[in-house]
């Protein structure tokens, strides 16, 4: 859902927006470029798996994973985003990720991109598992995503965005900023941006994107939170943070498109291997 959509429904719940849902145009942009990157036989697999869904595109199908975190997927919640302590060195699954009645985004990806693989599994399974996996990598490049505890990943950190401390009369924060306001404010838009940035990836970026890492496209995350997100004055976001802010966004969606589409190529082909995890 976007923005709009989401203070519509927090004013009908009477709650704020909700947090952890990065942009749906952001997702679907993810999802569009990793479409493009798909080889012969993950267009294969996901078309084919598609074919079943009400989505009218892979791109839109990356977008029920937030819908039914509250309803019929309830116990996928905690599967968007994971917390990671302030000075901590890096991800560490134990410490993160080691409830099982809340695991992490960093456990989810490879659960369901190895359930995606699994031919033995009936349609409406891996179908599940695909659209669970393109939203997954995506949060996962949202920076806030692997947040800090204390603050909810920027949740509870109120600041202003080019002046403006309200949205429709909602608090600006700092994840909100990050899931919303920087992509917004450059015109993200799919399907136009994903054909853009996809275009921007060089055959050696792409190489060295290509893995399967999961630990490390979470560390990435919180590297950016630790060293740079919480780096922003009295102010709030001014132009010098937002135009930072903006190419480390542009990035992390570019690496998720290449990355998912690598996931489901080598999940098409029986090649999927994890460790570290």
């Amino acid at each position: 859902m976007n923005y709009l959509i989401t203070l519509v429904a927090a004013v009908l719940t009477g709650g704020e927006p909700e947090p952890n849902v990065w942009s749906s145009e952001a997702h679907k942009v993810v999802c569009e470029i990793a479409w493009r990157r798909l080889d012969d036989g993950g267009r294969e697999l996901a078309a084919a798996l598609l074919s079943n869904d009400s989505a009218a595109s892979f791109a839109e199908s990356c977008l029920w994973a937030d819908r039914v975190k509250r309803s019929t997927h309830a116990y996928s919640r905690a599967y968007h985003y994971v917390n990671i302590p302030t000075g901590a060195a890096g991800f560490e699954m134990s410490r993160d990720c080691g409830d099982t009645e809340a695991l992490c985004v960093t456990w989810a990806i490879p659960h369901y991109a190895l359930a995606l693989q699994d031919r033995s599994s009936s349609s409406e399974v891996r179908l599940e598992a695909l659209k669970f996996l393109g939203h997954f990598v995506g949060d996962i490049h949202q920076p806030l995503h692997a947040g800090r505890p204390e603050d909810r990943g920027g949740n509870s950190i109120r600041l202003r965005f080019f002046g403006a401390d309200s949205l429709n009369g909602y608090a600006v924060n700092l994840h909100s900023v990050w899931d919303y306001s920087i992509l917004e404010r450059a015109g993200l838009r799919w399907p136009d941006t994903a054909v853009s940035l996809n275009e921007e990836i060089s055959d050696a970026e792409a190489r060295e994107w290509e893995d399967m890492d999961v630990l490390g496209w979470t560390n990435a995350s919180y590297r950016i939170v630790e060293d740079m997100i919480y780096d922003f004055g009295e102010e709030g976001v001014t132009e010098d943070y937002y135009q930072q802010a903006l190419q480390l966004s542009r990035l992390r969606i570019k690496q998720a498109g290449v990355r998912l589409a690598y996931l489901i190529n080598r999940a098409a082909a029986g090649e999927l291997e994890f460790s570290g995890l």
